[in-house]
């Protein structure tokens, strides 16, 4: 997980989250989310039993449109699996990823 861990996070809590990020792979590169650098941080609220993962998955911005729509389609596709395997992890919790 990047830096935007929480130091008030318990340390079972940031090693659930790393399994989860370490388990989701890529369909393209085959890597494991842990190595993309693709989540900026992690919120977790015990009291609201929310998980809020915030990506730097950006909708994509090129001049050509079939490229754009295929990029999309991947973003789309793993910020889903990053949202399933989240779901899995922490079934008690309300879980968003952005």
């Amino acid at each position: 997980m990047s830096d935007g861990r929480s130091d008030h996070m318990e340390p079972e809590m940031i090693s659930a989250i790393d399994r989860v990020l370490a388990e989701v792979r890529d369909d393209v590169t085959g890597r494991p989310v842990s190595e993309l650098d693709i989540v900026e941080r992690v919120r977790y609220s015990r009291e609201a039993e929310t998980l809020i993962v915030f990506t730097t998955i950006d909708n994509a911005r090129t001049s050509c449109i079939a490229c754009d729509f295929m990029t999309a389609k991947l973003y789309r596709q793993l910020r889903s699996k990053l949202l399933e395997a989240f779901r899995q992890a922490f079934p008690e919790l309300t879980v968003e990823v952005q």
